[in-house]
């Protein structure tokens, strides 16, 4: 287990199981996340986009990468910024 205090600049969290980092980076997950969270949208719609997006949509062509069992739950920490 590993303790990690939030800092005020933290905007969410990206809880996700092997198959979902199989064929997403963090960086990649968190730039899709955060176009959902400045969005307004909620944070289930960015979990479950970024579940599909995790899955291949032609398991041979990418030698089964993607064909795992995907779990993801998003959290926000914050709102996102008001947009003028």
């Amino acid at each position: 287990m590993v303790y990690k205090r939030c800092q005020n600049l933290d905007e969410f969290v990206i809880l996700g199981c092997d198959g979902l980092w199989e064929n997403v980076t963090s960086e990649d997950a968190c730039t899709y996340v955060r176009k959902f969270w400045q969005a307004g949208r909620a944070p289930k719609e960015a979990a479950s986009a970024l579940a599909r997006k995790s899955i291949s949509p032609d398991p041979v062509a990418s030698e089964f990468y993607g064909c795992d069992n995907v779990t993801v739950v998003v959290l926000y920490l914050s709102s996102p910024p008001k947009q003028n």
